[in-house]
């Protein structure tokens, strides 16, 4: 079965779900709540974060179309250590967490492809574990759009690369750990020296060959 028809498959399947619209900057999910199913992202974005005791956020996951959350209670079934906020207004699909079990346990390929969502994000963490730990500000942020481009990134004709998810001073610097203020001064910066843009709400890359220089990539 090929990819595609494996993502239509799971589509068909949590179509049977109940609907969930949230509005964007809403908090559908706390930390400690229990969660009442598997949801799958029907549109736009979901951010998993947390909150240090000094009430910092750090954002730790985004969830585009066609990813569903969360993984590990689908399997585990606990409550939930993070937070989900909608990004941009949200369509979520939500199944009860048996029969999730259920389809992607009979499922080979849908179970292969649960599993290569979990070595995704994995990888991902350890790879902005590592930008998070070492480096100034400047090659975090610059590190983290790398990062973007990577996951979320879909190149114009013109060259640039759009970063399709929305994301706001506040949500870069959730995502690269550091000051809403510092994320603004270091993506300024990097507007300067004409590596990335912003237009309509989104962020470009004009320059990945310049930016991965700026960044903890090319070191």
């Amino acid at each position: 079965m090929t990819v595609v028809k494996v993502h239509k498959q799971i589509h068909d399947f949590f179509k049977k779900g109940r609907l969930f619209r949230y509005k964007k900057h809403t908090t559908f999910l706390h930390a400690g709540d229990v969660p009442q199913g598997v949801h799958y992202v029907n549109s736009g974005y979901v951010r998993l974060y947390s909150v240090s005791p000094e009430g910092k956020e750090l954002t730790l996951v985004i969830y585009e179309p066609g990813d569903f959350f969360p993984v590990v209670w689908g399997i585990k079934e606990q409550p939930s250590i993070y937070y989900f906020e909608a990004i941009t207004d949200v369509e979520l699909l939500r199944v009860n967490r048996q029969e999730f079990v259920g389809f992607i346990t009979n499922n080979v390929e849908v179970f292969m492809e649960f599993v290569d969502h979990i070595l995704i994000r994995f990888q991902t963490a350890l790879k902005r574990m590592e930008y998070l730990t070492f480096g100034n500000s400047h090659a975090k942020v610059a590190s983290i759009f790398m990062i973007l481009a990577g996951r979320f990134g879909k190149k114009k004709e013109d060259g640039t690369i759009k970063i399709r998810v929305p994301l706001a001073h506040k949500e870069m610097a959730a995502l690269t750990g550091v000051t809403r203020e510092t994320a603004t001064i270091e993506i300024n910066k990097l507007k300067q020296k004409n590596l990335i843009a912003v237009k309509k709400g989104h962020f470009y890359i004009t320059d990945l060959a310049g930016l991965k220089k700026e960044s903890l990539s090319d070191q």
